[in-house]
């Protein structure tokens, strides 16, 4: 798997861990079972060290980025197969829904205009924070919130003013 294929995987933010000496954020793909954490090493004085990633397939970790790429060559296939099945997955009908809080959303921006949430079934199936998906009669947006565990096959569009719900409605991932 080249560098350019890995970059095309969805990956969801699972945590941010701030310590005294260390800030420390982990992303993973629970599909292809591989991850990342950028780690930010926080010096005595409160300055920030130079900040390194590890790698991680199944429960190997990789430290250096050349040594992951290499072993996903080794099982590049597997990998090329399942994506090629996960494209098939780039669309969804959901229901739309409409919130209006306003504060951070769970990516860390400003709740706005043109922001969504997504219910976490729809996290898993590749429609991630920071990917734009295209609603069907309600315009483009920016996801960077998520919906509460509790709801499935939902769209949430961040509004100022009441929109109308919608049902079986057909978004798509915008590349």
């Amino acid at each position: 798997m080249t560098e350019e294929e890995l970059k095309k995987l969805p990956f969801t933010f699972v945590a941010h861990l701030s310590m005294e000496h260390e800030h420390t954020t982990s992303y993973e793909n629970k599909q292809y079972d591989i991850g990342y954490c950028d780690h930010t090493p926080v010096r005595k004085d409160g300055t920030y060290r130079k900040g390194y990633t590890h790698y991680r397939i199944g429960k190997t970790v990789y430290k250096k980025k050349q040594k992951f790429l290499e072993a996903l060559k080794d099982v590049a296939l597997i990998f090329l197969m399942l994506f090629s099945l996960s494209a098939q997955a780039q669309t969804a009908r959901v229901n739309v829904t409409y919130y209006s809080l306003r504060g951070k959303t769970a990516s860390g921006i400003q709740a706005r205009q043109g922001v969504c949430a997504v219910s976490p079934d729809l996290e898993r199936r590749g429609f991630c924070m920071g990917k734009r998906v295209s609603v069907e009669g309600y315009g483009t947006y920016l996801i960077a919130d998520r919906t509460s565990r509790r709801l499935r096959n939902t769209v949430d569009i961040w509004s100022r003013t009441k929109i109308k719900n919608g049902k079986n409605i057909k978004i798509k991932l915008i590349k």
